[in-house]
């Protein structure tokens, strides 16, 4: 039986000017996750910053992975040379987000989408749900093409579960229960498959959210957000196991987070999450 693909993303927050000194705790955040789990893919927004530093360090100890996003992707991707990744080409021309045809051994290949929507701060809910209706469109396109149903789409969304873009029936329709996803729902005319967004469950509880954010001046603050999601079609449920989801607060022996248990601002106000897909039942000739 082939081995589970490892999958990490983390928004890296870039900003205009980051001090040595964080750029060095990001990169050694990133060689101590890569060599304390068996990682095969790992997806980076806001990194740009880390450019051309990312490779050499995820490639120290052998040269095991290499670069597959293109060059105008918002989140990078870097996979392990034994895995087959492959960009699409993007039905629309978007830049927010790239899929990419993923194969694992001799079993069946699905489709990856690495995502980084518009942030809160800089659009209404009705813009980010705009976002996920296209983002949806390019995904039926690319299955369409692909002639499957299999996909998983990451990303920081800069959504939390239940807003409209995530959760609502023009926005990407991501539940949170397994038996739900894997029925469709119909409004007027139009009928359409529901996604399972295993992240409803990271918000809040042991896991807290993805980011932190006390709300500025705003009377409604949440403090904690998840934003950054795993959300997977329903013909990958039997490749998911809900328990190995996970949201990551040390590097190895790094903590990622400070004294009071928030993203340390010297790495990223995100935190990564990590989650790992297993073979699909159908080998590919």
């Amino acid at each position: 039986m082939a081995q589970p693909l490892s999958i990490l993303f983390w928004n890296l927050r870039m900003a205009r000017e980051r001090k040595p000194i964080e750029i060095t705790n990001v990169l050694d955040a990133i060689d101590a996750l890569a060599t304390s789990k068996p990682l095969d893919i790992l997806l980076f927004a806001e990194s740009a910053f880390l450019e051309p530093r990312v490779l050499p360090v995820l490639n120290r100890r052998a040269p095991d992975f290499s670069a597959v996003h293109p060059s105008d992707a918002v989140v990078h991707v870097y996979c392990r040379r034994s895995v087959r990744c492959e960009v699409l080409p993007k039905p629309n021309g978007k830049v927010r987000w790239n899929g990419y045809r993923v194969r694992l051994g001799k079993h069946a290949p699905f489709v990856l989408v690495a995502a980084h929507s518009p942030s809160k701060l800089h659009g209404d809910p009705g813009r980010q749900e705009e976002f996920a209706d296209q983002m949806r469109e390019d995904l039926d396109d690319w299955l369409a093409v692909e002639r499957h149903n299999r996909a998983v789409l990451c990303g920081d969304f800069n959504m939390n579960p239940c807003d409209p873009g995530l959760a609502s029936f023009r926005g990407l329709q991501a539940v949170m229960s397994r038996s739900d996803a894997t029925k469709e729902r119909s409004i007027g005319r139009r009928t359409k498959p529901k996604l399972y967004n295993p992240m409803w469950r990271h918000w809040g509880g042991e896991s807290l959210g993805t980011h932190y954010y006390a709300g500025g001046g705003d009377a409604l603050a949440y403090y904690w957000h998840t934003l950054d999601h795993v959300i997977l079609t329903p013909a990958m449920l039997d490749a998911f196991r809900d328990d190995e989801l996970s949201v990551l607060r040390s590097a190895g022996t790094e903590s990622l987070v400070d004294h009071n248990g928030r993203p340390r601002e010297d790495m990223s106000d995100h935190l990564p999450i990590y989650f790992q897909i297993h073979a699909t039942g159908d080998e590919a000739p």
